[in-house]
């Protein structure tokens, strides 16, 4: 067994000399490829060491395709420079209710940065709350936030 280990270590460590992916990574890629190929050995398709090189290699190269597709950038840097936003004309779409809050959240965005996303919520549940408003309009205000900030 300490020789198909040395084989999965070498051959994670040749991928990641060429791509420079994390070594681990592709060791467990490269181990989960060969528990794949030991599914699939028959001895008379040859040496096991042969089938498990390229089982565990086409499941490395897998891996790194998906990485790509994953990491893959959503956009150009420089189209999204050539882009105009029209901040003011979509400020100016916001309900009155919806612009106090974005008012004080833009304030002091320090403030809301370093909170998680359950801990702003009840920040700005709070604030409003403070100002009169209630559950009703709370909420709304929460919906209307919600949609913006997953544009």
């Amino acid at each position: 067994m300490e020789d198909y280990i040395k084989m999965i270590r070498k051959l994670a460590w040749d991928f990641h000399k060429s791509t420079g992916v994390d070594v681990d990574d592709l060791f467990q890629e490269a181990a989960e490829g060969w528990c794949k190929g030991l599914k699939t050995y028959t001895p008379d398709k040859g040496a096991i060491t042969t089938h498990m090189w390229h089982c565990m290699s086409n499941q490395l190269r897998n891996y790194l395709k998906a990485e790509r597709e994953w990491n893959a950038p959503l956009c150009d840097l420089e189209e999204l420079h050539k882009v105009e936003y029209n901040v003011d004309h979509f400020m100016e779409s916001l309900p009155p209710e919806v612009m106090e809050v974005v008012d004080i959240i833009l304030a002091d965005p320090v403030a809301f940065d370093i909170l998680n996303r359950l801990d702003a919520r009840v920040k700005i549940r709070e604030i409003q709350w403070r100002n009169g408003r209630t559950l009703k309009e709370v909420r709304s205000v929460e919906n209307t936030l919600r949609k913006i900030w997953s544009l």
